[in-house]
């Protein structure tokens, strides 16, 4: 296998290989990589993997440094962001020995350019969800971590979705129709909204606030309307209660952002009921309801929806034993 760097002129390439992966994402499409490389600050190589002539993979890494540590990430922290790390081109027809043979092989060509030419300390990922084939990354000395996400396919009716809910979140969702709570799409305006409720919350629990000011806008200038939706629920006298942002990739809907803690829990019930119901109608194929990982309040609100519990990988690997051992000194 040969490893190759993209350039501006690959995008074409690129994005194709996005499209032809069955576990491509909109977090994969050049223009929203470059959006974040711009947001970020930090270097990002595009990473090409050919197998003879055929492309196999693809992976976005982002190159940063703090203090003396040299480290990649896929994607960086601080950007909404849950997984993103190879996408791997037509693999899952392969018998399962070609599978862990290629993926090894591929392995091999990207902890080269890691730890050989880039000279990482460190390097974390996160896999798309789906891709269970983690087995010839471990044998390379990567640790993984189980993480989760709920994805909900809308090959039912909406009878039959409604009939999945949860006793609670039916209930929920009458009550904020009776107390004349209403969904509604927006725009620019209502997406700085739910910006501000994001960047209250992380101060209110005391995390780091995200950088989202230019960061949202050019991905709103870039993916609005088509593939980035914006759903609000206002109360009778137009006041903004909640929001969320959608995003759509392919033949699928994604809950990205919103929906946070502090709304009514019943409000923010009837918004996401109210866009699975918007996803069925517009023919989407599934609806991931996105989660970065465990949380008991977070996946039991998610769950009330009966998705199905989607696995992901964080994946790591240090350089050395020194390089662990700085960064937990440094907690960086």
């Amino acid at each position: 296998m040969e490893l190759l760097i993209a350039k501006k002129k690959d995008k074409d390439i690129w994005d194709k290989a996005v499209l032809k992966s069955e576990r491509g994402t909109i977090f994969h499409t050049w223009d929203w990589l470059e959006i974040l490389e711009e947001s970020s600050g930090l270097r990002l190589y595009y990473l090409l993997l050919f197998d003879g002539d055929e492309l196999f993979g693809i992976f976005p890494i982002f190159e940063g440094k703090k203090y003396f540590l040299k480290y990649g990430y896929s994607p960086p922290p601080g950007f909404e962001m849950t997984y993103l790390g190879p996408l791997f081109i037509r693999y899952m027809n392969l018998k399962q020995n070609k599978k862990e043979e290629k993926i090894l092989k591929a392995t091999r060509e990207f902890d080269s350019f890691f730890f050989s030419e880039q000279k990482y300390n460190y390097v974390d990922f996160g896999t798309v969800p789906g891709f269970e084939e983690i087995k010839p990354i471990l044998w390379r000395g990567y640790k993984a971590r189980p993480k989760f996400t709920y994805n909900l396919s809308l090959d039912k009716s909406l009878d039959k979705l409604w009939c999945g809910l949860s006793r609670s979140a039916k209930k929920e969702i009458k009550k904020a129709k009776k107390n004349g709570i209403k969904m509604r799409t927006g725009d620019w305006k209502e997406l700085k909204f739910i910006q501000k409720r994001r960047i209250e919350r992380s101060r209110e629990i005391g995390r780091s606030v995200p950088k989202l000011k230019d960061y949202f806008k050019k991905l709103f200038d870039c993916f609005f309307p088509e593939k980035l939706k914006i759903f609000v629920a206002e109360d009778d006298c137009g006041k903004l209660i909640s929001g969320s942002i959608i995003l759509i990739f392919k033949d699928k809907g994604y809950g990205w952002v919103g929906l946070h803690k502090g709304n009514d829990t019943y409000t923010n019930t009837f918004l996401l009921w109210e866009v699975i119901c918007w996803s069925k109608r517009k023919g989407l194929s599934s609806f991931e309801i996105m989660d970065a990982g465990n949380a008991l309040r977070t996946c039991r609100f998610k769950s009330k929806f009966n998705p199905q519990t989607y696995t992901w990988f964080n994946i790591s690997k240090y350089l050395s034993n020194r390089s662990k051992l700085v960064r937990n000194i440094l907690k960086y």
